[in-house]
Formats: C-alpha cells, sequence, structure tokens
C-alpha cells in the first residue's frame, strides 16, 4: 500500500507489459515542439480581471491540466517497481 497511489487493477494485456519494455524513466518520454495561439486566452484573462478577479495565466493552464486528468485519468499514473499505480492526489509545485 502506497500513500501516494493506489495500485491500478484491470490493466489491458498491453499495459500489463509496458512497465518491462520501458524500464527507464528516460524510454517513456515524448517531446514535441507545438505553437499555441494564446489570444482568445488573454482575452479572456482581460475580461476576469475587468470584472474585479485576478487570475494568471499559470491559473489557467493548471485549470486546464486538471480538467484533462479527470476526464482522462490514466495521464495520472506513475510505475514503482513495474507495478503501475493511479495518484489519488493532484499537485503542483
Amino acid at each position: 500500500m502506497r500513500q501516494d497511489g493506489k495500485k491500478v487493477k484491470n490493466l489491458s494485456g498491453l499495459m500489463y507489459i509496458v512497465p518491462y519494455i520501458m524500464e527507464h524513466r528516460h524510454d517513456a518520454q515524448n517531446l514535441i515542439r507545438q505553437t499555441i495561439d494564446l489570444d482568445h486566452l488573454h482575452t479572456y484573462l482581460r475580461d476576469v480581471k475587468s470584472r474585479g478577479h485576478h487570475m494568471s495565466t499559470f491559473t489557467l493552464i493548471i485549470a486546464a491540466y486538471l480538467r484533462t486528468v479527470s476526464q482522462l485519468p490514466y495521464l495520472n499514473r506513475f510505475v514503482i517497481n513495474r507495478k503501475i499505480y493511479a495518484r489519488n492526489r493532484f499537485s503542483v509545485s
């Protein structure tokens, strides 16, 4: 039993062997270069600030990530000793 996560059961067959195929942390890295137009985001932030609330770009990015993880919980998993765990919390530092 881990404090930071719960062991995931009922995985598909492929997911069981992934920790054996990708043995190191760097095996699972996917790097991309993406250009994102943030004009709509800045327009929204100006609108929110005009209503008297403070919100940063970072706050919106974290909110979008949290929404994504809530819809796709398998993105918030980790592997320890070739066992897959789901995190029980969301933290940002």
